[in-house]
C-alpha cells in the first residue's frame, strides 16, 4: 500500500502535474488515509498539540504565543479577546482555547 501512496504523493507534488490532476491525486491520498482508519495526516499537528502556539503580530505582545499570553497576562489575553477586532479570528479561537487551559489549572 506505501508504494501506492508514494505514486500518489509523488504525483501530487511533481512541479508539472496538471492542477487537475494533482488534486484528484491529493483526494485520493486523503481517501486512502480514511480508509486506513487515519483521523489526520501524518505528521500533522493535531488541534490540541498546536493550542496557543499561534503568535500574535501586533501590539505590546508582538511576537508571543496565546500560551503565553494566557499564562502572564490572562487579563490583556481576555481583552484582546473580547474587544480587539485586528484579532483574526483563528486567533481568538486559539487564545480562548489557551485562556481556558490556564483558568482550569
Amino acid at each position: 500500500m506505501s508504494s501506492k501512496l508514494d505514486s500518489i504523493i509523488n504525483l501530487a507534488l511533481h512541479p508539472t502535474t496538471p492542477e487537475g490532476e494533482w488534486m484528484a491525486a491529493a483526494v485520493a491520498y486523503i481517501r486512502i488515509q480514511r480508509k486506513m482508519g487515519a483521523t489526520s495526516l501524518p505528521g500533522a499537528e493535531s488541534a490540541s498539540t498546536k493550542m496557543g502556539n499561534e503568535i500574535i503580530r501586533f501590539g505590546q505582545y508582538r511576537g508571543r504565543t496565546a500560551a503565553w499570553i494566557a499564562k502572564n497576562d490572562p487579563c490583556y489575553g481576555e481583552w484582546l479577546f473580547a474587544t480587539a477586532a485586528r484579532v483574526p479570528p483563528e486567533f481568538r479561537q486559539i487564545l480562548r482555547r489557551a485562556l481556558d487551559q490556564e483558568y482550569s489549572k
